[in-house]
């Protein structure tokens, strides 16, 4: 790849880096170049020198819902670090940076007793993600506690109020935006009871999910009609293997890498599910998971 990079820290680019590293299956091929953004002021210099419109670019997170090619990807990929990870409080105000890991979120919310936070325990991921995704468990998602969103545009800093960001089940209008930050409401609780709470919900996720194996989470979004998982289950599809990949016999809607699955292998298994449910119950289950091309855009309809 012929890209000029901009004047950024040598230690905060890596090329041809692996994407099985990236993302929490575990798998894919390598990416380009890798830019590890630390600030805003950084982060204006890559864009500026970069252009917009005629440079391939991905902003990604923690990877624990996206499934990288097995021909890796043809561009740069940016993770947000530094000052992106903080989390910050004033008064009753949050401010969570969108590389923040949820767990560190959940974590600084319950040492300072703020409530509303404890539910999301063990969703993986950071914020950003999160947050274009409206992620949630337990009856919660993290938009419940969201006052406005910040992004990054090509004219500047821009904030969403929740209204603009139009949350809804597993999605919102923060799709394909560059998030920088998200500020949370927050109501005084019971520390030991949250923390109580957390470790239930925790424990339980141990227990139901195969948290020991690589996964991304839950594959299929949870139709109007029921639960994914107890489609997938009834339709035998626990134990199901294509190559490395295996639909978990410990929770059906979750996909694990056995050790030697293949990014296409995860794809194909999708697709099986997806036929599966369909044919026996006329429900076509829609992937939580994304799937992201060789330019670093998400493939619709792969899957």
């Amino acid at each position: 790849m012929n890209t000029k990079l901009p004047s950024l820290p040598a230690s905060r680019i890596s090329y041809d880096y692996p994407g099985s590293a990236l993302c929490s299956m575990r798998t894919g091929g390598p990416v380009d170049i890798l830019v590890d953004v630390g600030s805003i002021s950084d982060l204006n210099i890559l864009m500026r020198e970069l252009n917009w419109e005629s440079t391939r670019y991905l902003i990604l997170g923690r990877g624990s819902n996206v499934l990288i090619p097995d021909n890796g990807i043809r561009g740069i990929v940016i993770r947000l670090e530094g000052e992106f990870t903080q989390l910050l409080s004033d008064g009753d105000i949050l401010y969570a940076g969108a590389g923040a890991r949820i767990s560190n979120l959940v974590s600084y919310a319950i040492r300072r007793g703020y409530s509303g936070y404890e539910r999301l325990a063990g969703i993986p991921g950071a914020v950003g993600g999160a947050v274009i995704m409206n992620a949630g468990a337990h009856g919660a998602e993290i938009s419940d506690n969201v006052i406005s969103v910040e992004t990054f545009t090509r004219e500047g800093l821009r904030a969403y109020s929740k209204e603009e960001c139009q949350f809804e089940y597993r999605t919102s209008n923060l799709q394909g935006q560059i998030v920088l930050r998200a500020i949370f409401k927050c109501e005084a609780g019971d520390t030991n009871k949250m923390r109580g709470t957390r470790s239930e919900i925790l424990a339980k996720r141990n227990a139901s999910q195969p948290v020991q194996w690589p996964n991304s989470g839950s594959i299929f979004k949870n139709p109007k009609s029921g639960y994914a998982a107890k489609y997938l289950e009834e339709a035998g599809l626990k134990g199901y293997k294509v190559g490395g990949a295996e639909i978990s016999n410990k929770h059906a809607n979750f996909i694990i890498n056995t050790g030697s699955a293949r990014t296409q292998d995860v794809i194909e298994l999708i697709k099986h599910a997806r036929r599966t449910v369909s044919d026996k119950y006329g429900v076509l289950l829609e992937p939580e998971v994304k799937y992201l091309g060789s330019k670093g855009e998400i493939v619709e309809g792969e899957v």
